[in-house]
């Protein structure tokens, strides 16, 4: 059987198909193999057995790159795995969670017992939890699940596409539009925000200081998008508009852009996205319509003071959202706070750099394909957990501004 191109291959035999490499080998054997039938027709300098040698020789290595090896595959093992399959330093080391918190999570998440993945094949819902909490907290690459999971890796890698979509389906709404759900503890919140802020000396009367939660965007770096399409040795490239549509020449990369309000104890209350990171702070703020949703989730309550956002000098001034004051002739109070606030206010940096430390497969650009991956689904499934891994452990916002988290049962509720 002759030797396909790599990709024609499935992901267990691609090491069978012939590379670019080898094709440009290929080639150059049949020319040399048609001179030398040509040699042996016409008179030439050659010898009849040093043309007889050449075209043995040419037969061979052209034979040798183009026939395919008989190969017998062992079949797949299958280890089905369980959270009991592994002692309590494993579980926190490959899975950001402790044993009994592992089994918290699995339990509110409620995975279906059965997974059934687009190829038909079923699984367990506990393996595709494992596998995809392990995907998202390494950077090793598909086939080293194998020797920790068994099976092939093209089934788990259909398996963790479920699971991101499994997750978004069933949670999306604790991110995406959950300001009813922390909006009774805003002034909880505004309180802790105000007694750190009269820690590094610019005092507030109780009552008089109305930031809740802190707004900024994050840049999600991933691989170029595009890159080569269809099949053989000279295959065009992309159109360069697609690479320039998710480039953001500030940042010098490509990837998308999330919107997240962070509140003081750690937990991320409204995030809004993806969209491609060449646009601007302001494009995604208008977009998300978030002072609205702030101003309406607080007006059903009847507050008389609205509680606010505070965001860096890029972001406007509205009724539910400020930032520092930047109109000329600022008197000494209104400077002290302004850089006390950035000093605070810098807390939502401390959670774009905890998940990627939790979960460095969001950091790997080289892995995030725009058009093969479900990039934005892996960072927002990454934030929940990060969410979850807060409920549970807590982290240094929550620590620096004295706000326990929720429970981790009353955070997750099933919709």
């Amino acid at each position: 059987m002759n030797r396909r191109p790599t990709v024609e291959y499935s992901y267990r035999k691609r090491f069978l198909g012939i590379s670019i490499r080898e094709q440009q080998k290929l080639k150059k054997w049949k020319i040399i193999l048609l001179a030398s039938h040509l040699l042996s027709i016409e008179n030439s300098d050659f010898t009849v057995d040093e043309i007889n040698n050449l075209k043995v020789l040419s037969a061979y290595a052209y034979l040798r790159l183009r026939k395919e090896p008989v190969y017998n595959m062992a079949p797949c093992a299958r280890m089905n795995r369980t959270i009991e399959s592994f002692d309590e330093e494993e579980c926190y080391r490959l899975f950001r969670f402790r044993k009994p918190d592992l089994k918290r999570l699995y339990n509110v998440l409620h995975v279906p017992e059965h997974v059934v993945l687009s190829n038909r094949t079923t699984v367990t819902g506990e393996e595709v939890f494992l596998v995809s909490l392990r995907r998202l907290s390494s950077t090793c690459p598909m086939q080293d699940l194998c020797f920790l999971f068994g099976r092939d890796y093209s089934q788990w890698s259909r398996a963790f596409k479920w699971f991101l979509h499994f997750i978004f389906d069933n949670y999306a709404d604790l991110l995406l539009d959950n300001m009813s759900y922390w909006e009774p503890k805003f002034q909880d919140y505004s309180e802790c925000v105000r007694k750190k802020v009269e820690e590094l000396g610019v005092p507030f009367a109780e009552g008089d200081f109305s930031v809740c939660a802190f707004i900024d965007d994050h840049c999600f770096e991933t691989c170029r998008p595009g890159g080569p399409t269809g099949s053989g040795i000279n295959r065009p490239r992309a159109d360069l508009l697609l690479q320039r549509a998710f480039y953001n020449g500030w940042k010098s990369h490509h990837g998308l852009k999330f919107q997240t309000v962070d509140l003081p104890n750690g937990m991320v209350m409204d995030m809004w996205g993806p969209r491609s990171l060449r646009h601007s702070d302001l494009n995604l703020l208008d977009w998300s319509d978030l002072p609205d949703r702030m101003r309406r989730v607080q007006g059903e309550a009847g507050r008389r003071r609205l509680k606010v956002i505070y965001g860096d000098s890029i972001f406007p001034w509205y009724q539910c959202l400020r930032s520092r004051h930047k109109w000329p002739n600022l008197t000494p109070r209104e400077i002290s706070e302004n850089a006390v606030m950035t000093k605070v206010r810098v807390s939502i940096e401390w959670h774009y750099g905890e998940v990627g430390r939790l979960f460095p497969f969001t950091n790997y650009k080289k892995n995030l394909k725009l058009r093969k991956q479900p990039c934005g689904l892996i960072y927002f499934v990454a934030s929940l957990f990060r969410n979850c891994h807060t409920c549970v452990y807590g982290n240094n916002t929550s620590k620096y501004f004295n706000c326990p988290p929720p429970q981790l049962e009353n955070y997750i509720r099933r919709v």
